[in-house]
């Protein structure tokens, strides 16, 4: 494979794991005082109750970014594979 396909290759991987990781970082990520405990899992609690309450009353509040994110992590794949078959020589009949 040439070194061009190999860059796109792993630009693309990287990318969406990026995408996937970012998104879990953000959602995981709240103002709270980790020096705090009793904060924090008073917050986590609250965070927890709020989150089951949305999701019995609004699933698409979850479902909705869940499958944009979906997409966006297939869309890259799919583009880096695409990439990949056009440009390694190797793949070539």
């Amino acid at each position: 494979m040439r070194s061009s396909a190999r860059a796109f290759v792993v630009v693309a991987v990287v990318t969406a794991g990026l995408a996937a990781v970012s998104s879990i970082a953000g959602a995981r990520s709240r103002s709270a005082d980790a020096r705090d405990p009793e904060r924090l899992a008073a917050l986590a609690a609250m965070d927890e109750a709020l989150a089951r309450h949305d999701l019995a009353t609004a699933p698409w509040v979850a479902v909705f970014p869940g499958a944009a994110l979906l997409l966006a992590v297939l869309g890259v794949n799919l583009l880096g594979d695409g990439l990949r078959d056009l440009l390694d020589p190797r793949l070539r009949a």
